[in-house]
């Protein structure tokens, strides 16, 4: 076989794949690298790199050999002399010389190259690792006749395609040029270091593929002792082949006698890159290492030391930093180099290594071998002869205790420290170490038993750990498909609270349009007005009906959701939310039971978040003009239906700012020297803030028989039991006074005996009487007015009942008459002015509070026998949070308020009817020149 001449005008000469890939090189400089490599010992894989950076830049070989410090000068040219003369070249024989048309084909010539493929190893000196590591022989001739390398396998390949040439006349030529030696590894950098040895990247130019090459440190090389553990641990690593174990590709001597084993090169992280991310949150960590993760990984751990147990090696030095996740899910224990081979019953299956046969190397008892802080009891005292698979399993003990509570079972300020406790200290329980871990308490109790100091206390073996891992798993996946389902549920509970709060909505709006719908309608109203309050109605209720389905069906979805994850906190929060929302719903209707059943299920929660809600407490600030005032805070409590103020709490001087203050109904009481006593009912809502600025009056400055209303919110409407009441709201009134009584027949008679002085015919108009015009009730003498005799029920007539009988009309005109003998300007009251003087802030029912009692006001059943009017204030009861009475009894008090037809509006009870209209809420209207035995009124003032 000759080498072929290339046509182009280089005339170079195809390498042997001992220096480079096929490729183009000047012949001359051919025995140039071959002379490098017997003489001075120069690696081919370097030369090759060589060759390959003269092929890229073009630059001269020697060149770049002497600019790359691998050779001097002066050997450089030592060498080129050494060279024979007589060396056959490309010019010598031009006979031999085959030229093709094609210019990828080159003109060939015979050149021996048997040294390009042969390399001279160097032989070890220690004796004692001969049997070892095997040494081919020293080549005698250093020229030896063989055949040339083939051409590049590209332009072979062509060449049998075109026939220009004939084959080959040896196949065997196009096989992979193979290195027998120290030349087969190239070193890259340093990627690891421990006490004896370090481990480089390294290049296999054989199989073309990067490997993790061993090497012991300098120093520690040529000590016999180390030379035969480190040739131990890789023929034990070698022989341990199993998925979760590193593998060992080749063990050998490079250039310089250094002794190295090749094994697989893992990118990854090692167990304690990955704890220390862990603790420090790294997102990515974090995310790619869960606990079910590490605990699947930990379990390939364990099935390789119980592999190894079963060939009859004990690793004796597990720690994180000798664990290794690979990037491709590889997990694989590392660093057997402290591993001690046990005997086993069946000897075929035992690992077995040189430095055993030699027993006088062995590990002397009492020395401490391992890391301190993962080694078990027993090696921690040099125990030896105790250490089995057990000792392995308290290693691995350690590493879960880690992955659980991200701490090592065992710290200290340095080795000796760390030994001591754990020769002294018992472990802490992982769930004690690391509360904030949610350590499922199986993994614990497996933990503490791999961790006791005691052997036969301990699991007896990996596969053991492994399957105890394996059933906590097991229910993990168990509890994962409960998650799953419950999800499922959660999803279904999220959308049908959805649905909920829009019928919610819903149903408050058409709740408002119906209260619109009422409140524009009157008693008299037949069908044809009253069909768009029937369809409002129907809504209503189809709606609540559908409410009720859609809460029912999310509770029903999120408590699977929970019956599957009991401690899922979205299912739990919106199960919380919903039964939240039905609480406040229950206690804007006043239903007090229903208040009661969602609270003791957003009790049984467990939701903090609501406890504050539930307990409600709000807060209040007081500001008087002028400050000082001495305040005093009672607490409305129900005693027999009747809401009394009691408890007198001192709160001192305005101004004031009580927070918390507890949600309830109060009644503020503010007392300064020479002014008024002011009441002032006070009503904490929910969480709410009540913000108070009170004027205080001074003595008489309002005139007897009125009360001060200090302005402010109050609840109004929303009763809907009472009569045409008004939609529920918050509302701001501004402070007004109102007379705490009626106008009483003997009031209304002086107004009309000092009108008929002056205008007969107009005092005969405001009279009193049954009917708008005519039937009158008083009786003219002697141009003054009198009562009659009897009531309209035959009792005797009494000056001191409330004036009925009379417009509205009339009791404006009163008004004017009578501000005009008071110098004040007097008025009828709107109708909130006289809502809030009922009810206060708190919005109770009636006046005394929230329950009804005939007997508590004046009205049709609070006697027996026919109903009769009573004197003004008769029923003590019958009073409101500011101290007005006979709002729910005694007559209806015309007000101010007109309604869109032009009739007033007439508020409370009266003494010939019933609770209906004795509902604070309640209200009805007249035409103003229309009158009734029922309505009456009072007066009201601006402060």
């Amino acid at each position: 076989m000759t080498l072929r001449r290339s046509a182009t005008e280089y005339g170079d000469v195809c390498v042997p794949p001992r220096y480079c890939a096929p490729m183009l090189v000047d012949p001359r400089d051919l025995f140039m690298l071959r002379a490098l490599e017997q003489r001075l010992g120069l690696p081919a894989p370097l030369l090759r790199r060589m060759v390959d950076a003269h092929v890229r830049t073009g630059r001269s070989l020697a060149d770049l050999l002497v600019e790359s410090d691998v050779v001097s000068r002066e050997q450089l040219d030592d060498v080129l002399a050494s060279i024979p003369v007589g060396e056959p070249s490309l010019n010598d024989d031009h006979d031999d010389v085959m030229v093709s048309d094609d210019p990828r084909v080159a003109p060939s010539v015979d050149l021996p190259f048997a040294l390009f493929d042969t390399p001279a190893p160097l032989p070890l000196e220690a004796s004692v690792l001969s049997g070892i590591v095997a040494l081919p022989a020293v080549p005698t001739d250093p020229f030896p006749e063989v055949e040339a390398p083939r051409l590049a396998p590209e332009l072979e390949a062509e060449e049998q395609k075109t026939n220009i040439v004939g084959p080959t006349a040896d196949p065997r030529s196009d096989l992979p040029m193979m290195v027998n030696g120290p030349g087969r590894y190239v070193l890259g950098e340093e990627i690891a270091r421990g006490g004896m040895g370090r481990i480089v990247r390294a290049h296999d130019a054989n199989i073309d593929r990067p490997v993790a090459l061993k090497l012991l440190i300098r120093g520690k090389s040529e000590q016999l002792g180390i030379q035969l553990r480190f040739t131990e641990e890789a023929q034990i690593t070698g022989q341990l082949q199993h998925p979760n174990i590193v593998p060992v590709y080749d063990l050998g001597n490079l250039e310089d006698d250094q002794l190295f084993f090749a094994m697989k090169l893992v990118k990854g992280r090692t167990l304690r890159e990955v704890l220390r991310g862990l603790r420090s949150d790294e997102p990515d960590i974090v995310r790619q290492f869960t606990r079910t993760r590490m605990l699947i990984n930990f379990q390939q751990v364990c099935m390789g030391i119980a592999y190894a147990h079963s060939r009859g090696v004990i690793h004796r030095d597990l720690k994180p930093s000798n664990i290794m996740f690979g990037d491709y899910g590889e997990v694989l224990v590392m660093d057997w180099g402290l591993a001690k081979i046990v005997k086993l019953g069946d000897e075929d299956d035992r690992v077995k290594s040189h430095r055993e046969l030699l027993s006088y190397w062995a590990t002397r008892h009492g020395e401490v071998i391992g890391t301190p802080g993962y080694m078990p009891p027993e090696l921690a005292l040099g125990l030896l002869d105790e250490v089995d698979e057990r000792s392995d399993v308290y290693s691995l003990g350690a590493l879960l205790y880690e992955i659980l509570t991200l701490r090592a079972p065992y710290t200290g300020k340095d080795a000796k420290a760390i030994l001591r406790r754990l020769l002294r200290e018992p472990v802490v329980p992982p769930r004690e170490r690391a509360p904030d871990r949610d350590i499922p308490e199986h993994l614990e109790e497996v933990t503490m038993r791999c961790l006791a100091k005691d052997r036969d206390h301990r699991l007896r073996s990996a596969l053991a750990l492994h399957q105890e891992i394996d059933q906590f798993l097991a229910g993990v996946k168990e509890r994962e498909r409960q998650e799953t389902e419950a999800r499922k549920h959660l999803a279904e509970g999220q959308a049908h609270a959805r649905v909920y709060e829009l019928r919610r909505q819903s149903a408050e709006k058409l709740s408002s349009d119906l209260h619109r719908v009422a409140h524009r309608l009157f008693p008299w109203d037949g069908p044809e007005r009253r069909r768009p309050l029937w369809e409002a109605e129907r809504r209503l209720a189809s709606t609540r009906r559908e409410l009720v389905e859609s809460y029912t069906h999310a509770v029903q979805a999120w408590r699977q959701a929970l019956s599957g994850d009991p401690r899922n906190a979205e299912a739990r929060d919106g199960l919380s939310a919903l039964y939240w929302t039905r609480f406040l719903d229950a206690e804007a209707d006043g239903d007090s039971a229903g208040m009661v059943h969602y609270e003791t299920l957003l009790t049984a929660m467990e939701a903090d978040q609501y406890t504050v809600r539930l307990q409600g407490a709000g807060r209040l600030s007081v500001i008087t003009e002028p400050p000082g005032a001495r305040a005093a805070l009672l607490t409305f409590k129900e005693h027999d239906k009747v809401l009394v103020p009691e408890a007198p709490r001192d709160l001192g001087r305005t101004p004031l700012n009580l927070d918390p203050l507890s949600m309830g109904s109060y009644l503020l009481v503010l007392r300064a020297p020479g002014l008024r006593d002011s009441l002032v009912p006070v009503h904490i809502s929910r969480l709410g803030a009540v913000e108070l600025r009170v004027r205080l009056r001074a003595d008489g400055a309002l005139g007897s028989g009125f009360v001060y209303i200090p302005g402010g919110e109050c609840i109004v409407g929303g009763d809907r039991h009472a009569s045409w009441a008004l939609p529920q709201a918050d509302v701001h009134v501004e402070d007004f006074a109102i007379a705490r009584l009626p106008v009483s027949c003997r009031q209304y008679l002086d107004f009309l005996n000092d009108l008929g002085a002056r205008d007969p015919v107009q005092a005969r108009a405001r009279a009193p009487r049954l009917f708008a015009q005519g039937g009158g009730l008083f009786k003219e003498v002697d141009g003054l007015f009198e009562p009659p005799a009897v009531g309209p029920s035959g009792e005797p007539w009494d000056p001191n009942w409330p004036v009925f009988g009379v417009s509205a009309l009339d009791a404006e005109a009163y008004c004017l008459w009578r501000s005009d003998r008071d110098s004040v300007t007097y008025r009828l009251p709107t109708e909130l002015e006289w809502e809030k003087a009922a009810r206060g802030t708190d919005g109770r029912t009636f006046p005394w509070g929230h329950t009804w009692e005939p007997t508590y006001c004046k009205c049709a059943h609070a006697r027996p026998g026919a109903p009769s009017p009573e004197p003004c204030g008769s029923y003590a009861q019958d009073r409101s949070p500011y101290g007005v009475m006979d709002l729910a009894g005694g007559v209806s008090d015309w007000t101010s308020t007109s309604t869109a037809h032009s009739e007033r509006i007439c508020r409370g009870g009266s003494w010939n009817q019933l609770d209906l209209h004795a509902r604070s809420a309640s209200r009805h209207a007249l035409a103003s020149e229309a009158v009734s035995v029922s309505v009456g009124f009072r007066l009201a003032r601006d402060p």
